[in-house]
């Protein structure tokens, strides 16, 4: 069965914009597995809650049908609790699965219950059993060289292995970075959304930007020091209005606004785009 154009537009859309989610997601050290689990429990969430009738919530058939997803799946999530079902670590990255059966199985412990160290082969207690175990159908070899990558295993000068991280992370993320990455996110994906709904209405969002693919070289840096410049400005005059319309912390929350506000942000791409 084909798909209608506008379709194949939507898929082919959320290609380009999931890459640099994907590279940002690989060097953090989520995989796909988790990020597939996040992924389902959002479909399952956003059908059940936006799409019932007469405001009740949306039945299990309907949501399968709307996802994709078996009624099982959809039962499961729902059983579990939508906000957790993504986070529940059941479908882990072989990596993370590895590690941490490594800190968790009697069989790869000590006797205080911390990880052994471990030769590559030989023997039962031996890393490439371990990988065999939990890392599924990944070559023990290549768990090996991602897990020292990320820094979570040394080898030590006697050849064994030594698992110095309780996680798989390739590179350290400041917390306080990646909640501000998801409101941008959140924020910018929302204004998409809305847009989508009301396509040619005045009640559109503000949603603009202004780029040039065939600008100077040596011109980039001055481009960027005039956008930062100019955006800075405009967001301290905007959010010195905002201030000023603030109501009383104990002001009725029946009252009170949604969170509003406007993002700026500068960007160079090097992949191909629609607009090319």
């Amino acid at each position: 069965m084909g798909e209608s154009k506008a379709h194949s537009s939507v898929l082919a859309g959320c290609r380009r914009f999931l890459r640099p989610i994907a590279r940002f997601l690989l060097r953090t050290g989520v995989g796909y597995r988790e990020f597939n689990e996040v992924v389902k429990s959002v479909f399952v969430e956003v059908a059940s809650e936006e799409y019932g009738l007469r405001g009740r919530p949306t039945n299990i058939s309907r949501v399968a049908v709307m996802t994709g997803l078996t009624r099982k799946e959809v039962r499961r999530i729902r059983e579990e609790g939508i906000s957790q079902a993504g986070s529940s670590g059941l479908k882990r990255s072989p990596a993370n699965q590895v590690l941490n059966y490594w800190h968790t199985d009697s069989d790869f412990q000590d006797d205080a219950g911390l990880p052994v160290d471990l030769p590559f082969e030989g023997g039962e207690v031996c890393f490439m059993n371990l990988a065999r175990r939990y890392g599924g159908d990944v070559p023990p070899i290549a768990l090996l060289k991602e897990l020292k990558r990320g820094r979570a295993v040394v080898e030590l000068k006697n050849g064994k292995l030594r698992a110095i991280a309780r996680f798989f992370e390739p590179v350290e993320v400041d917390s306080q970075f990646v909640s501000v990455v998801s409101f941008s996110m959140q924020a910018l994906a929302s204004t998409i959304d809305h847009n989508s709904k009301h396509a040619g209405s005045p009640n559109k969002y503000l949603q603009r930007f202004v780029s040039n693919s065939r600008i100077r070289l040596d011109a980039i840096d001055d481009f960027r020091s005039i956008a930062e410049d100019g955006a800075e400005k405009l967001l301290d005059r905007l959010d010195r209005w905002l201030a000023q319309q603030e109501v009383a912390p104990n002001f009725p929350a029946e009252e009170s606004s949604p969170r509003v506000g406007i993002g700026i942000y500068y960007f160079q791409l090097e992949e191909p785009t629609d607009l090319d």
